[in-house]
């Protein structure tokens, strides 16, 4: 799992099955459409990400969006993450290699 620090508070993103349906509510998306997300759907991603991995979380939409605000390269940062929690995990947890 990621951790990503949001106002001087460090958080951890788990695109759940909870993160993802709750997600899907949000947006209007259905859960077949994951693959066609864009950079207007990755604040929300990133709130239910962190929310629902962080019991207790308090972190508010307008703050993620603040934070993106702040520096809009972090839009990178937050692919990223989405990119590496969407890719397949053997067992043991590791990434497949990149073929080439």
């Amino acid at each position: 799992m990621e951790q990503i620090n949001i106002n001087d508070k460090l958080y951890t993103v788990r695109l759940s099955w909870k993160a993802l349906k709750r997600f899907c509510a949000a947006t209007g998306l259905k859960l077949s459409q994951l693959n066609d997300l864009g950079p207007e759907h990755y604040e929300e991603l990133l709130y239910q990400g962190i929310v629902t991995a962080n019991p207790g979380c308090t972190l508010r939409k307008d703050e993620i969006e603040n934070w993106l605000d702040q520096d809009i390269t972090r839009l990178t940062l937050v692919a990223e993450i989405i990119q590496q929690q969407f890719t397949p995990q053997d067992r043991a947890g590791n990434q497949p290699p990149v073929s080439s």
